[in-house]
C-alpha cells in the first residue's frame, strides 16, 4: 500500500518527499496488519513511524529555515 505516492504529469507514480517515501516503506514492511488498523489511535505506533523516518533520512542544516520548515510541514500532513 502507498498512500503518499502521486502520479506525474507522465504518468509515472513518484513520491514528493524522502519522508512520504519512508511512512509508507514503514507502513508496509514493519507492522502487522493489526497495527496498521491502529496507527493513528495509538500514539506509540505513530511515534515509532516517525522515529523510524528520522533515523534513515539525513540530518538537515539547522540554518536552513526554509528546508526546515518544508519538513516540518510534510511530518505536519502525516498527522
Amino acid at each position: 500500500m502507498k498512500n503518499n505516492i502521486v502520479v506525474s504529469s507522465a504518468g509515472v507514480e513518484v513520491y514528493t518527499s524522502r519522508i512520504l517515501e519512508l511512512a509508507d516503506d514503514f507502513f508496509e514492511h514493519e507492522l502487522d496488519d493489526k497495527c496498521r488498523e491502529d496507527i493513528y489511535n495509538k500514539s506509540g505506533i505513530f511515534m515509532s513511524m516517525i522515529l523510524y523516518i528520522s533515523d534513515n533520512i539525513p540530518k538537515p542544516d539547522n540554518n536552513d529555515i526554509e528546508l526546515l520548515d518544508n519538513i516540518f510541514n510534510i511530518y505536519k500532513a502525516l498527522c
